[in-house]
């Protein structure tokens, strides 16, 4: 017993029926649904206990209900073939139509008893299936007749698109098919694919069905939607007899689908070699190629199938028809290593040079493969082992290969040596200019370096940029590759067409070993580079490089070597140069010990060896020493050790910058320290009469302003205030600049702050006893100014300092006139409140 079960439902499982009568008569509630969905009418229809159903019934029992499976009681009835428990349904007013459940639970008599009580026989379920096609896929023969015989529509689809003969066909049903079929169904009518019942028939290898089809008149050509008619199934799958079949009943075997191919093309893919000798020998076109250009040779050979390779070629194939991109038969077989149809396909007269679109040749196929025994097959067949191919797009390194190349690029050392036994030209570049040995060099292939080596290949000759083998592996570190290179007579201080050397890259990509090496055999420390499109390093020498990179154990091994620490590039900024502007600390101090200059070049007047002349504002072309440098990038720690190995301070740039300007521009306040400590002029301006004061006023650096103020540099207020650096004209006016001192163009401070509507700054100013009635050169005060800009707050801060309310310009106007011509509402009431003389008449008006 189900637990939550009522009194009533357990007597109705049990078929208790005198207890059943007596629960209803006392007041049970017949529709009480259990803890599981079930009432007692559900389960007295599950178990067939009709009497109880009917005294149930009887009391009024609603007969909607369903299970705890959501089946109905006539469905539950006809499920289980209890035709008198449906009729006691029916006639209750069940609505609901179980015909296609006795169909599927093959309850004959009740079908009948369902089409007697006036069931609709077409009606369709959720899926659009009708009790035919449920008896169809079922095999209920006798119920299908039955339901012809009362009419059924027996071209009616479900929501696939399948009549009940392609259903009956999918399952096999012979019979039924016959059945449907004598009854006047359309054969050819498919499903939602196009595909038909012979179709089905074909793909099932249904021969009994197929030849039913075929025999009452089935179009054996009709194509589904992807163009493919039914003898393209059977080449598929392999059904030699169906294809005999199909080919007895005048199928088309040059049918061509959607995607260009034939049967023959499907049965080649597949592999089914009887298949193909049937097409063939029913007239199928052997050359026929497919949308993308395959021909079925060429899928042959690419699929691996030699028997049907020497079927194609025994029916007169063309042996050379290419496919798509130009891939002969051939090129396929030696792509993807088939030697035995490489073979096959010579023999029967392949043009064995053939090339691709991309003008890859069958040796460069097999070289690439490591193949060696397709490799030495066709070298005997005639192959040009000089073949050069252009490949666009494919590597990094070059666009066009011979088999030589590839093979030396992939390490096949036995097929180099075989390539170069035939006479392969070892020197042959592709169109970057690689050799064999350079791309066997770049790889790593040591042995098979050797071999080319042994052979005489030219180890210096180098790619279209001028790189040799000995350059490319001194950038890329292989140190073993450099050795094997050095020891066959490479030329070490061969440079590629920027100038730069084998040592030059090595020192650049911090191969210390390398640098080693080549110094040890002879480098060129010295030798400059002449280009470099992204870094301008145009003359720059291993040394100056590495010190850009800050790679001190190759500057100090550089310099033991005797590289020259002052040589210049272009613009001839020195390794110390560089090295300062990097912050490369050890680096610079490697250079100085070195005694590295902090001039210009041949020019220079000072170094750090200990001969000093002093010459004041030597000047670089691009404008700084190593310790203007220094100071301008915030390098503390490289001015000092510059400041301790004596450099001069004072040395400015082409626009008389010094080194404290240059720090002091930046905010770098430390080295400003610094600077002032070594006796640096805090008052030397640039040619612009600029001070390191008033660029670091100019540019808000507070924490510099107080450490040059406090130096006692001339104290420049007028830009702190111009760019309203409330807290640096604090530190000025605190530091005693004079507020009312004009500038040039004749205005006071207080009219500068004024004029940008720096409030605070004009607090300031006035709070440090500044005129609040001092006139610019053109007469116009404080508050004409304010007036005239629209500065309400500041009109308003004037005017209770005490500022003169009615004070022209000297074209006669007053600030109530100038607020007037303006616009400006608010101040015009303001200035009135103020005294302001409304009736004052402006010169320039009246």
């Amino acid at each position: 017993m189900k637990a939550g079960s009522t009194p009533l439902y357990i007597a109705a499982d049990n078929r208790y029926e005198d207890i059943v009568s007596t629960l209803i008569v006392a007041g049970a509630h017949i529709n009480r649904v259990g803890r599981y969905g079930s009432a007692p009418l559900c389960i007295a229809a599950e178990k067939g206990h009709q009497d109880i159903v009917l005294a149930l019934i009887n009391a009024g029992v609603d007969i909607s209900q369903v299970d705890e499976y959501r089946s109905t009681l006539l469905r539950i009835a006809a499920r289980n073939g209890n035709e008198d428990m449906v009729s006691a349904l029916i006639n209750a007013g069940d609505g609901s139509t179980p015909l296609s459940i006795a169909l599927e639970n093959k309850h004959h008599d009740f079908v009948s008893t369902l089409i007697n009580a006036g069931t609709d026989i077409n009606q369709n379920n959720k899926n659009g299936s009708t009790p035919l096609h449920a008896a169809a896929i079922k095999g209920h023969q006798n119920i299908v007749s039955t339901l012809i015989r009362a009419g059924v529509d027996i071209h009616q689809t479900d929501n696939n698109g399948s009549t009940p003969l392609l259903v009956a066909t999918i399952e096999g049903h012979e019979d039924i098919i016959s059945t449907v079929i004598a009854a006047g169904t359309n054969i050819d009518l498919g499903g939602e694919n196009g595909w038909t019942p012979l179709m089905v028939a074909t793909r099932n290898g249904n021969y009994d069905s197929l030849s039913t089809l075929i025999t009452t008149g089935a179009k054996i050509n009709q194509p589904n939607k992807r163009g493919s008619i039914s003898l393209f199934l059977a080449a598929e799958k392999g059904y030699k007899d169906v294809v005999l079949t199909l080919i007895s009943a005048r199928v088309d075997v040059n049918q061509v689908d959607k995607d260009g191919s034939t049967p023959l093309h499907i049965a080649v893919e597949k592999g089914h070699k009887d298949i193909v000798a049937i097409l063939i020998a029913a007239g199928a076109d052997i050359n026929r190629a497919g949308r993308l250009g395959s021909t079925p040779l060429c899928i042959a050979a690419k699929k691996g199938y030699n028997g049907i390779v020497s079927t194609l070629i025994s029916a007169g194939v063309d042996v050379n028809q290419a496919g798509d991109s130009g891939w002969t038969p051939l090129i396929y077989a030696a792509r993807d290593r088939h030697q035995d149809i490489v073979v096959t396909l010579i023999n029967a007269g392949v043009e064995i040079n053939k090339a691709n679109w991309g003008k890859l040749s069958p040796l460069y196929f097999a070289a690439s493969n490591g193949h060696e025994v397709m490799v030495s097959t066709l070298i005997s067949a005639g192959a040009h082992i000089n073949f050069a191919i252009e490949v666009q797009n494919m590597r990094l390194i070059n666009d066009e290969l011979t088999p030589l190349c590839i093979a030396g690029e992939k390490g096949y050392e036995n097929i180099v040596s075989a390539l170069i036994s035939a006479g392969a030209d070892m020197n042959q570049t592709g169109q970057y200019g690689a050799t064999s040995l350079y791309l066997a060099v770049i790889y790593g292939h040591q042995d098979t370096v050797y071999t080319l080596i042994s052979a005489g290949a030219d180890i210096n000759q180098a790619d279209k940029d001028g790189s040799t083998p000995l350059f490319i592996v001194a950038k890329n570190g292989h140190k073993d590759m450099v050795l094997i290179l050095i020891n066959a007579g490479a030329d070490i201080n061969q440079a590629n067409k920027c100038g730069w050397t084998p040592l030059y890259v090595a020192a650049e990509n911090d191969r210390q070993d390398i640098v080693s090496m080549l110094v040890g055999a002879g480098g060129n420390v010295n030798k400059a580079s002449n280009v470099n499109a992204f870094e301008m390093n145009i003359g720059a020498t291993p040394l100056y490089i590495a010190c850009q990179k800050g790679h001190n154990n190759i500057v100090t091994t550089l310099i033991a070597a005797g590289a020259n620490v002052n040589q210049p590039k272009y613009n001839d900024w020195t390794p110390l140069h560089i090295a300062s502007k990097r912050g490369h600390n050890d680096t610079v101090s490697i250079l100085i010990a070195a005694g590295a200059s902090d001039v210009k070049g041949r020019e220079s007047s000072f170094d750090f060896t200990g001969n000093c002349r002093p010459r004041k504002k030597a000047k670089l072309p691009d404008d700084a020493t190593a310790l203007y440098i220094a100071a301008e990038c915030g390098r503390l720690n490289i001015v000092s050790m510059l400041l301790n190995a004596g450099a001069d301070i004072s040395t400015a740039n082409n626009n008389d910058c010094t080194p404290l300007y240059a720090a002091a521009k930046n905010g770098h306040q430390e080295i400003v320290a610094k600077l002032i400590s070594a006796g640096a002029d805090v008052n030397e301006a640039d040619r612009n009469g600029e001070t390191p004061l008033y660029i670091a006023a100019e540019n808000g650096h507070e924490d510099v302003v107080s450490t040059l103020t406090a130096a006692g540099t001339r104290i420049p207020l007028c830009a702190a205030v111009q760019y309203g650096y409330k807290d640096i004209v604090s530190t000025l006016v605190s530091a005693g600049a004079d507020i009312n001192q004009p500038s040039e163009d004749g205005s006071t401070t207080l009219c500068l702050a004024v004029e940008k509507g720096h409030k605070d700054i004009v607090t300031t100013l006035i709070s440090a006893g500044a005129d609040i009635n001092l006139s610019d050169e053109n007469g116009s005060t404080p508050l004409y100014i304010a007036a005239r800009n629209g500065h309400k707050d500041i009109v308003s801060t004037l005017i209770s300092a005490g500022a003169d309310v009615n004070k022209a310009d000297k074209g006669g106007s007053t600030p109530l006139c100038i607020a007037a011509e303006k616009g400006h509402t608010d101040i015009l009431s303001s200035l009135i409140s103020a005294g302001a003389a409304i009736n004052q008449v402006s010169m320039g008006i009246a």
